[in-house]
């Protein structure tokens, strides 16, 4: 699997038993927006994963406001979105791909392999449809 899959990849394999998708929407200066957006729409089947409930850790004094989740934390998400050891997953946002992409290096440090970001995002489902 390629790190990058396109939307016609996505609409080929979309109900595909192993695929998890993952929508990671999020608007770092309106947090709430995030989970708005995915409400107004999504792909079928995607689930919602928020970067400060989901995707970053307890803040402390040091590691910026957003630190990483600890293992814990992570596997917490894991488990909640259904991904599994042969789960496909594909991660998608609204901005430039950096929420989906820290979810998939998050994926990727946890040792899961088969894990995408649609390229183009949610905007090339308007262009494109899923």
């Amino acid at each position: 699997m390629k790190n990058l899959v396109s939307i016609e990849w996505l609409s080929d394999h979309l109900y595909d038993e192993q695929l998890v998708i993952v929508d990671c929407q999020f608007e770092l200066g309106n947090p709430e927006n995030g989970y708005a957006s995915y409400l107004k729409g999504h792909i079928p089947g995607a689930q919602y994963a928020d970067l400060e409930k989901d995707l970053s850790g307890e803040v402390g004094e040091h590691g910026g406001r957003h630190p990483l989740p600890d293992q814990e934390q992570l596997q917490t998400l894991v488990e909640r979105l259904g991904i599994e050891q042969d789960s496909k997953v594909i991660l998608y946002d609204h901005e430039y791909g950096a929420m989906a992409a820290r979810l998939w290096f998050l994926l990727g440090f946890a040792g899961h392999k088969a894990r995408a970001v649609l390229d183009g995002g949610s905007p090339s489902l308007e262009r494109g449809g899923a």
